[in-house]
């Protein structure tokens, strides 16, 4: 099977990480494709898909805009998510160099030129981090498997901030690993496992921790899909919940119940 990669950005740290993954499984990657930018949208669909991300909490924004409501000058908890510090840091292409993988960079992602680029490749799996909402134009290429990581609990923790909301809940933290469909989060299960929150104290940690446990259960789980020791598991639409943008009160919550278990 050949695996591929898509990202965003050179120092991509969740790409960085499940390479390096890959690379001490011994696992080839076969080619990596690099997005330059962000796919444009007209308003209205950009709209639509902030009202899913980020739900009512769009409304705020736009209120803020309008100057109809002062801006919540709380301070902004860092993503960490995709920053790489700067003894780690390398590039993709100092990486793919290093193992002779070929860099293929594409202005954007849903377009027939990304697609005829991945079928001309003859990609199996593409790992995708970092893309955004990756459309039927990609999704509907024959014979290929779209991988996404996702670090919450699914079906039942689908969407945004799911590390944030299971602490919250009181719930175990478990990664997930998926194929992708044109839904959010909606797609076959392939691998699931639970990491610990043990020791955080601010939900920059818990993110932290969060993200680099199912970066690296990536690559953990592409070795089992080659090896033929799982079998993905389709979802219920039924079951789960989609969560959106934690509210910066229910963040305060949060990050007193953090400071507060490590005492």
């Amino acid at each position: 099977m050949r695996i591929g990669l898509i990202t965003r950005g050179a120092y991509n740290r969740a790409s960085i990480t499940v390479l390096k993954e890959l690379e001490k499984r011994h696992i080839p990657v076969s080619a990596i494709i690099l997005v330059k930018r962000k796919q444009g949208q007209n308003p209205l669909n950009s709209l639509k898909l902030q009202l899913k991300t980020e739900g009512l909490g769009i409304f705020r924004k736009i209120m803020v805009k309008l100057g109809l409501i002062k801006e919540n000058k709380t301070k902004e908890i860092p993503k960490g998510k995709n920053e790489i510090p700067e003894q780690e840091r390398i590039s993709i292409y100092e990486w793919a160099v290093k193992n002779n993988v070929p860099v293929y960079p594409v202005n954007y992602l849903n377009t027939n030129k990304c697609a005829n680029l991945i079928k001309d490749l003859k990609i199996d799996i593409l790992i995708v981090f970092s893309v955004g909402i990756v459309k039927e134009i990609i999704l509907n290429i024959p014979n290929l498997k779209v991988v996404n990581a996702h670090a919450g609990f699914l079906p039942k923790y689908r969407g945004m901030n799911v590390i944030e909301w299971a602490c919250l809940n009181n719930d175990e933290t478990i990664g997930t690993i998926h194929f992708m469909d044109r839904g959010i989060d909606t797609g076959d299960i392939l691998y699931q496992k639970p990491f610990s929150l043990e020791g955080c104290k601010s939900i920059e940690e818990i993110r932290q921790r969060g993200f680099d446990f199912v970066f690296r259960l990536m690559a953990e789980c592409v070795e089992k899909l080659l090896n033929n020791e799982i079998r993905p598991t389709p979802q219920n639409p039924a079951e789960g919940k989609t969560w959106y943008i934690m509210h910066e009160k229910l963040k305060r919550i949060l990050e007193e119940k953090l400071k507060n278990k490590t005492r």
